[in-house]
């Protein structure tokens, strides 16, 4: 378990995931996908907003780009340790899940949303 400030860019795409982060005290920061015409802002967070949730679980890479919009206070918690916070604390696991289920939600609404943007 580390806390750190973060800069602009606080985790990148694509990028191997062994620990996630929590906003400890923060601005909003964006988080970002990739759109066929450059960055796409998936939504904005706040503080005490978890990063890096889904390469936790699922050991794959980091599926956006988190960019602070200015000098962040995250905690970085290693996948170990989280694991064994889901198993102790199972109050925890269910803001996870509840966490994950608004995030696919939203990421759900906006592919509708751009679907219907396009030109016929």
């Amino acid at each position: 378990m580390a806390s750190r400030c973060s800069g602009p860019s606080a985790t990148r795409r694509g990028a191997r995931s062994s620990s996630g982060d929590r906003c400890v005290r923060s601005p909003p920061a964006k988080r970002a996908g990739e759109g066929r015409e450059g960055p796409l802002v998936l939504a904005e967070l706040g503080p005490n907003e978890i990063v890096g949730e889904v390469g936790i679980l699922d050991g794959g890479a980091r599926t956006a780009t988190v960019t602070a919009l200015a000098p962040t206070r995250t905690l970085e918690l290693h996948r170990t340790v989280i694991a064994v916070v889901l198993i102790q604390y199972p109050a925890v696991a269910a803001d996870l899940l509840r966490t994950l289920s608004r995030r696919l939600r939203s990421a759900d609404e906006l592919a509708e949303h751009l679907s219907r943007e396009r030109p016929g």
